[in-house]
């Protein structure tokens, strides 16, 4: 009989061997490398020196459980403040319109969306391949 092995196996090591087992591994699309020519750290401090820009907002998405809500967060380094805002899911689509909304939100309180964030940084995840400076939800 080939299956004799899994008969030999005692009850309570048989969820020691479900417990084990290795987590199915999901491959996100990333950014194309032609789009990292110029996106290194000393990029992005030449970068801030040429625009004497001071302080910048660093961007990302944080997951709570595989399939759920996701909360973009939004850190201001320099003030050492964090924000965010609660998204359905984890597409560029919905970052977009979350950012749209939230410019609206600053058009409606008589501000600048580009005074307050002058330069956002992000990773090189694939959550947001479409949010580039010629997205209109940035410009």
């Amino acid at each position: 009989m080939p299956n004799n092995h899994i008969k030999r196996v005692k009850k309570h090591l048989v969820y020691m061997v479900v417990k084990f087992m290795p987590r199915k591994q999901y491959k996100t699309p990333g950014i194309p490398k032609a789009a990292k020519v110029v996106r290194s750290y000393v990029d992005f401090l030449a970068y801030t020196d040429e625009y004497e820009i001071r302080h910048w907002v660093e961007m990302d998405k944080v997951i709570g459980h595989q399939g759920g809500k996701v909360i973009m967060t939004f850190h201001f380094t320099q003030m050492n403040f964090m924000s965010g805002l609660l998204m359905n899911d984890k597409t560029s689509s919905e970052a977009a319109a979350k950012i749209r909304a939230l410019k609206k939100e600053l058009r409606v309180a008589e501000l600048r969306f580009g005074d307050i964030f002058p330069l956002i940084l992000t990773d090189n995840g694939g959550s947001l391949p479409m949010l580039r400076g010629n997205d209109p939800a940035l410009v």
